[in-house]
């Protein structure tokens, strides 16, 4: 009879450590999926570029910039529009300046945060 107690004590132990251990297993996949979605949002988060200012367009509230010190930028390299989020951008620049800029992706859009003369 006491064999068969502690076969069934035994049991339960068992089944208790199965229980944490998969507890223990969906609490680091949580915290790993935490972790990248953590980092794929910073990745997106802010963003400073460089370049020249080639389109100011107020009805669509886009700047066409062509950046600079990017891989395989050159002059034939087509502008970059982006998002003005602040109407008054439009009276800070004009094309032809040479502008740093900072965007983010907002709802997929590219938006300038903040742009100033160099």
């Amino acid at each position: 009879m006491a064999a068969l107690s502690n076969l069934a004590q035994h049991g339960r132990k068992n089944s208790q450590s199965i229980i944490s251990l998969r507890c223990t297993i969906a609490h680091h996949r949580t915290v790993s999926v935490i972790v990248a979605l953590s980092i794929a949002s910073a990745a997106y988060a802010q963003e400073s570029l460089k370049g020249e200012v080639v389109t100011v367009d107020k009805a669509s509230k886009k700047i066409g910039i062509k950046l600079s010190g990017t891989v395989g930028s050159s002059d034939a390299t087509a502008p970059t529009p982006f998002k003005a989020q602040d109407t008054r951008m439009f009276n800070v620049v004009k094309p032809g300046d040479k502008v740093s800029f900072t965007v983010e992706r907002e709802d997929g859009v590219m938006t300038i945060k903040e742009i100033t003369k160099e």
